[in-house]
């Protein structure tokens, strides 16, 4: 199994959703989708990547006809970073402080 087949398989396991045949090349975009979530996965073995515009705006527009949130997942020499929309970021953050807060955390 190639590299960027292990990360997908890892993301759609990880977030209780599914790896799309073809890189999302049909009907289903995205390489991994779960009930919430829209993924592009992105994988190197090298020490560096470049991710365009266009992959973000494109997931984006994707993601939000399908109601999921757009998340880019890039494996970048053996480590794993996302790449969220700032008010997605913030929505998180936001959800975590309250979460902490209720429990006296």
């Amino acid at each position: 199994m190639k590299g960027w087949e292990r990360q997908e398989q890892r993301l759609a396991k990880a977030i209780g959703g599914t790896r799309n045949a073809g890189s999302g090349a049909f009907d289903r975009k995205g390489d991994v989708r779960s009930s919430d979530l829209h993924v592009e996965a992105k994988w190197t073995g090298n020490k560096q990547i470049t991710v365009k515009s266009s992959v973000l705006e494109e997931n984006f527009r994707e993601a939000v006809i399908e109601g999921r949130t757009p998340v880019i997942a890039i494996e970048l020499n053996g480590r794993n970073y996302v790449i969220l929309e700032e008010a997605d970021f913030l929505e998180q953050h936001e959800y975590a402080q309250a979460f902490r807060e209720e429990r006296g955390l």
